[in-house]
């Protein structure tokens, strides 16, 4: 199950990093334009939410590089800067749940959900989360959840989590059937081809 960790958070940052682009501009406040200080906060906002996805996409970088003090430090700060980052909560999620510490992960995992239900990589996430803690069927309905989303780029993935989770429960025709699904999407996983 680490292995399968080790690929969606991989995946996680991938997205993140090709779904995120920052652009910079500058204007000269007061010259060819009016403005006033509703301008200004908006503004502000702009800049606290690309601060935000920047910190978010640090934490990343530095999570996969093991550094998970510095990791821990840029999601929460960019959490400070926009407390309803979907991204970033899927993200502390994960590097919490790295470090055992189950309650704060469960806890923004659902954060993470609850701004946005139809985040497929949070969704599929959290299935993992719950299905290492044993709660097989609430995994497979978030399994279900992430595969609803036909742009999902990991389906296949979420369909062979699924498999492997109801698997344990155990219910090997449902598995099968996750796998095969799965194998229709993508015929090289080598879980579901295992388990075949």
């Amino acid at each position: 199950m680490k292995k399968n960790f080790a690929i969606w958070l991989i995946i996680l940052s991938f997205s993140v990093l090709v779904s995120c682009q920052t652009t910079t501009t500058t204007t000269t406040p007061g010259i060819g334009s009016e403005t006033s200080d509703s301008d200004y906060k908006a503004d502000d906002e702009n800049h606290k939410k690309k601060a935000a996805d920047l910190n978010m996409r640090l934490g990343v970088a530095y999570f996969q590089k093991g550094d998970y003090e510095t990791a821990l430090e840029k999601l929460q700060k960019s959490l400070q800067q926009d407390p309803n980052m979907a991204t970033t909560h899927n993200a502390i999620a994960l590097l919490y749940q790295t470090l055992g510490e189950d309650k704060l992960a469960d806890k923004h995992f659902k954060q993470s959900l609850r701004i946005d239900s139809k985040y497929s990589e949070a969704q599929n996430n959290y299935g993992v989360f719950l299905c290492d803690q044993g709660q097989y069927k609430e995994a497979e309905q978030h399994f279900l959840k992430a595969i609803k989303n036909p742009l999902y780029r990991s389906r296949a993935y979420a369909l062979e989590n699924a498999g492997m989770c109801v698997n344990k429960i155990p219910d090997p025709i449902l598995a099968e059937k996750y796998f095969r699904q799965a194998l229709q999407l993508n015929p090289n996983l080598a879980k579901s081809l295992l388990h075949m």
